[in-house]
């Protein structure tokens, strides 16, 4: 019988088929792949980051929000304490989810298991955190605490596109189209068709990816442009339109160091242009969104927890006083509107200049001091504590 299978092309066409869906499904191609500036699901950090969420909702009583701050934070503090492999500046610190120097501490300090779940990532404004919150609940996510860890670039990024039509913004959209494009109820015969073949062949779900990579390298070989748009708007010269090639990694941009005079004085140029002018239409509307968050979290039973990260002098320095006084009423009043706890890290004398490797993102002593000061502070606040025992319902504001 075996033998008359493995005769007939069918059968072999199928298992040929199964086999380089595996391959696609799990070796991820595309995330080494550059294409001409399309930029693959493979490559979107969210996308890695939603999947973990849906393994891990159900244990998660912690759920850590923010930008790279946090997230820089908590995987330069595991690396210190052994728990994962060496963080550099690249995918793998992008995608990182977890916190386990910081649930270590809160287990020798509360005596209990209390998983985090983190959910920061580069580029979030405040504006994201609430989208981030709001979906993760969504999609199963019942934390006890959420932990907003923010800074000012989270209200005034210059360098982020428009509030609701960033890249967290444009991820969760997509993929609740896709929800209500595959109710199967409202579903005609070619798009049952299309939804069957998309559950049960890997390849289908990226075919656009793929479809681009096709076309780009197409391109190349052809030396053409893809697109009409291309041709007329890119520099031939250039041929960027026209390039598909494997990624080279070059020597790891380390994470977990103290950075040198030329890193950070390169950092605060940056923030520079991420700062100024300072855009207040935009601090108006990220700061509703801070609001809405914290609302979210008390109408859905959850203590949300308000943190300001720290950063160096220099950086704090780029600010004008009156911004900083706006901004830390911003934190202070939804923290005192919605009852919840507000640390304000900023202005702790424990960090010093080694504890960053730029001029805002903290190594691993940086790391660990964070998650030791809120380790201590949350020991002794009353709200958290009894979040966490959940012997008492959160009053609503």
């Amino acid at each position: 019988m075996f033998g008359r299978l493995v005769k007939s092309s069918f059968f072999m066409l199928i298992v040929c088929l199964l086999l380089v869906d595996c391959a696609i499904k799990f070796g991820k191609p595309l995330r080494y792949m550059e294409m001409g500036g399309y930029i693959p699901s493979d490559q979107n950090p969210l996308a890695d980051k939603f999947d973990a969420l849906k393994a891990e909702a159900g244990r998660t009583q912690i759920l850590l929000v923010g930008s790279s701050l946090p997230m820089c934070a908590a995987a330069c503090a595991d690396y210190r304490e052994g728990d994962i492999s060496l963080p550099t500046v690249g995918y793998d610190l992008f995608t990182y989810t977890r916190a386990k120097y910081f649930e270590t501490q809160l287990k020798e300090s509360a005596g209990k298991d209390l998983p985090v779940f983190n959910y920061s990532g580069n580029g979030c404004m405040a504006s994201d955190a609430y989208i981030v919150t709001e979906q993760s609940v969504k999609h199963g996510m019942r934390p006890k605490i959420v932990i907003l860890a923010l800074a000012p670039r989270d209200f005034i990024d210059h360098l982020a596109s428009p509030t609701e039509k960033t890249s967290y913004y444009d991820f969760f959209q997509k993929l609740e189209q896709s929800k209500q494009h595959f109710d199967l109820a409202k579903l005609n015969v070619e798009e049952t068709f299309n939804k069957t073949l998309a559950d049960i062949w890997y390849y289908y779900k990226l075919k656009p990816d793929y479809n681009a990579l096709f076309s780009v390298a197409a391109s190349g070989f052809l030396h053409r442009a893809p697109t009409l748009y291309s041709a007329t708007h890119r520099d031939p010269l250039q041929n960027e339109f026209a390039q598909v090639r494997v990624m080279t990694w070059g020597p790891p941009k380390l994470a977990d160091v103290t950075g040198d005079e030329e890193k950070k004085k390169k950092d605060l140029r940056v923030y520079t242009t991420s700062y100024m002018p300072i855009d207040m239409k935009r601090f108006a509307a990220e700061r509703k969104y801070l609001f809405k968050t914290l609302d979210f979290c008390r109408k859905n039973n959850i203590l949300p927890i308000v943190v300001n990260m720290p950063r160096t002098v220099r950086n704090e320095a780029l600010l004008p006083d009156w911004f900083q006084a706006q901004y830390m009423d911003a934190l202070t009043s939804a923290a005192k509107e919605y009852n919840c706890p507000f640390f304000d890290l900023n202005k702790d004398p424990n960090f010093v200049e080694t504890d960053f490797r730029d001029s805002v993102h903290l190594n691993g002593d940086g790391g660990m001091k964070v998650f030791n000061l809120l380790t201590a502070k949350l020991s002794q606040n009353d709200d958290f504590l009894e979040a966490i025992e959940g012997n008492k319902q959160l009053s609503l504001r």
